[in-house]
């Protein structure tokens, strides 16, 4: 969130329309609890107006730590 933030060609961001926190247990071959890891989701609603820069804008995201991006819409501006 703070790569979109910081951000010059971020217009803004609207909301941020999901976090969660999941643990999933790790176990092994012989189904035995090994340990518990989090699954953490930061979904956010970025709004941009300038379409050039959104490949610098996917860069940055990934570059920082975002492994899942989806859901990319074009409309029409107001």
């Amino acid at each position: 969130m703070l790569a979109i933030k910081g951000s010059v060609w971020l217009t803004r961001i609207s909301r941020t329309t999901n976090f969660s926190i999941n643990p999933q247990q790790q176990t092994d071959t012989n189904g035995k609890v090994t340990g518990i890891i989090y699954m953490v989701d930061n979904t956010v609603y970025v709004t941009m107006r300038d379409l050039t820069k959104l490949g610098d804008m996917l860069d940055s995201t990934v570059n920082a730590g975002a492994n899942n991006i989806n859901s990319i819409q074009f409309g029409r501006g107001r």
